[in-house]
């Protein structure tokens, strides 16, 4: 039979392992919380990554149709120019035929 101190010890070392065990039980609780946590946040920048590129995408086709109706302006407003000075030219034209 093993010695009352050999007893002692081995309880000792099982009371060490059980408490070691319970901290590293406590200490994975704390990792795999964490872990969540970051999914979490993870979820969220992805959500927010979403939003803000569908915000650029629609802002770009503003920024496109708005391009679009600018240079359909411009050829107007050159259209225009040309029409005027083609109307310049006629009065200068008709001026000379009266005079």
């Amino acid at each position: 039979m093993k010695s009352n101190i050999s007893q002692q010890s081995e309880l000792t070392q099982l009371n060490l392992l059980q408490a070691n065990k319970q901290d590293l039980l406590e200490q994975l609780h704390q990792v795999n919380n964490f872990a969540e946590e970051l999914q979490n946040q993870k979820q969220l920048m992805q959500k927010e990554l979403e939003t803000a590129g569908d915000y650029l995408l629609e802002s770009e086709e503003k920024t496109n149709k708005a391009n679009g109706a600018a240079l359909e302006l411009l050829e107007k407003l050159k259209e225009a120019d040309a029409e005027i000075e083609s109307l310049k030219e006629y009065i200068i034209f008709l001026k000379s035929q009266s005079s």
